[in-house]
């Protein structure tokens, strides 16, 4: 995973945390994305090359804090607010290195409840979706027990093997109990690149959603709005009311309102971006349609051929993206308002919110 097809997510879904493992990050490097504050863990070795690592990204303008951890994990975690406070610890766990049950436990109990814990954790176990079992699963499964945490992983793979081609579930996400009915996880239907599917949690729309409904007074049925109003609202009804006569007043005018004027959504439509063409959609659907059957049928032939599908994929989006662009940039000169220009580099993104926090294991 590199750091533009790191950033093509963001673009996408804009989230208000990024969790990242085995990142590429060095010692006293860090990544430039001017929107997010950044956390790091990771080891050295003996000639200080960076092993592994954990990252969170979190949005500059969430309301969070750092919390130092004491442990020698490659861990790394925040507190941020959301629809409530929470914990958010992202955690990489190498393969070839052992973990041990005491060891996790004091990395949890340094956590303020509730917490959220993702990441690659590399533990086999049925019960997150893996065909077998192995030592760190059986650790995984006993810090469940122990501290009541719920697993959020329904069961999709998470991980490919590019040697083998084996599906597996190993990006794993952990909650406390009070939060379990608070998010949906996902997985995106696309490797990105990488060998493992970024994994999402999102916060229920009814929870966060900030979005208030608006009346839509362009498309209301005005004539219906009069009529109702002269049957409802006459002043011989509203004179024979004993009580609060405004209140009543009102509420019979908000219901023949939501009668006939419609309301904005909650749920903005997506935007497609500018560059979006019908090339596009075509590599992109044949890109998708080869994983699909990749994931069904795990031969190296399969394999070979999203990874073909994928580059093409790559190649036909970014020219569609460098012409748009410079299409755009033809038409610019000294008249041009700077906002404006602004707005169509947000267009050709295809910026847009999101409220959720998104893990994402990468290789």
């Amino acid at each position: 995973m590199n750091l533009n097809e790191i950033q093509l997510l963001l673009n996408d879904y804009d989230p208000m945390a990024v969790c990242l493992q085995e990142t590429f990050l060095k010692p006293n490097k860090t990544i430039n994305l001017r929107k997010y504050e950044q956390f790091h863990s990771f080891s050295l070795s003996s000639n200080d090359r960076v092993i592994g690592g954990s990252t969170i990204l979190v949005k500059k303008k969430a309301t969070y804090r750092e919390l130092k951890l004491n442990t020698n994990l490659q861990a790394v975690a925040i507190s941020i607010s959301a629809h409530k406070t929470f914990t958010l610890c992202s955690i990489y766990l190498p393969p070839s290195t052992n973990v041990t049950e005491r060891e996790l436990e004091d990395l949890i109990n340094q956590l303020p409840a509730p917490h959220v814990i993702v990441g690659d954790l590399n533990a086999h176990s049925h019960l997150w979706g893996c065909r077998d079992s192995n030592t760190k699963g059986k650790v995984i499964e006993s810090i469940l027990e122990n501290h009541n945490l719920c697993i959020l992983n329904d069961g999709s793979p998470t991980h490919i093997d590019p040697a083998t081609g084996s599906l597996s579930a190993i990006d794993i996400s952990l909650c406390s109990p009070s939060l379990f009915t608070d998010f949906t996880w996902t997985v995106h239907d696309d490797l990105c690149g990488s060998n493992h599917f970024p994994t999402f949690l999102h916060i229920d729309d009814q929870i966060t959603s900030d979005r208030i409904p608006q009346w839509n007074l362009n498309k209301a049925d005005w004539s219906e709005f009069e009529r109702l109003c002269i049957a409802e609202l006459r002043p011989e009804y509203i004179d024979h009311i004993r009580d609060d006569k405004m209140e009543i007043f009102t509420s019979v005018l908000h219901t023949i309102a939501e009668i006939t004027i419609p309301k904005t959504s909650v749920h903005p439509k997506k935007k497609k971006k500018l560059w979006w063409n019908d090339d596009c959609q075509e590599v992109y659907d044949t890109r998708l349609k080869l994983l699909n059957k990749f994931k069904k049928y795990p031969t190296k032939e399969n394999q070979d051929n999203y990874k073909i599908a994928y580059a093409r994929s790559k190649r036909v989006m970014n020219e569609s993206m460098r012409q748009s662009w410079r299409q755009y940039v033809s038409k610019l000169n000294n008249n041009t308002p700077i906002n404006k220009a602004w707005d169509m580099v947000r267009k050709i993104m295809g910026k847009k919110q999101h409220n959720s926090v998104i893990t994402y294991p990468s290789q």
